[in-house]
């Protein structure tokens, strides 16, 4: 005759089975759940999602004195305020690159500005480029630096984030 063995709760095969077990229903879990909290993930209700860039701009200027004030203005109400006209926030900055030609360090002042977008990712892409571009060639910089990152924003002290954006042929 056959008996059967009572296996007890604190037997350690039976333990590392309900182990494995629930670690493998909560990472299931998890998989399943994590895509529909992406989309809507900031932690405060009054957030929405968000690009969000720092632009650097370099105002040295090759041939010639550095970007004055009044130029940076100009740029920043013409350009900036075209692609970005929900707003942004612009800072001085000092920093420093090391150029390939000259193989040397460079140091310079530099305009920092911050920008949020809630619009689509390819929308952001285009405008970003557009003023890196327009920025380039007006002021004869090599380059424009950029960080890029997703966030949650609002601005609004009632709440809600409106947005005014519209396209800019």
């Amino acid at each position: 005759m056959m008996q059967a063995e009572l296996i007890e709760p604190s037997h350690p095969e039976l333990m590392k089975f309900k182990l494995l077990r629930n670690v493998l229903l909560l990472a299931a879990l998890q998989s399943a759940i994590s895509p529909a909290f992406a989309q809507n993930a900031c932690p405060l209700s009054t957030e929405k999602q968000a690009n969000v860039a720092q632009l650097f701009f370099g105002r040295s200027i090759e041939g010639r004195k550095p970007l004055t004030d009044a130029e940076w203005s100009e740029f920043a109400a013409t350009v900036l305020s075209r692609y970005f006209p929900d707003g942004f926030t612009a800072y001085d900055g000092d920093g420093q690159w090391f150029d390939p030609r000259s193989r040397k360090i460079v140091r310079e002042r530099s305009k920092i500005v911050v920008i949020a977008f809630t619009g689509s990712d390819e929308e952001f892409s285009r405008k970003i480029h557009a003023v890196s571009s327009d920025y380039r060639g007006r002021f004869r910089q090599q380059s424009v630096g950029l960080i890029t990152e997703k966030a949650c924003a609002a601005f609004r002290s009632d709440g809600s984030f409106r947005s005014r954006i519209r396209s800019i042929p």
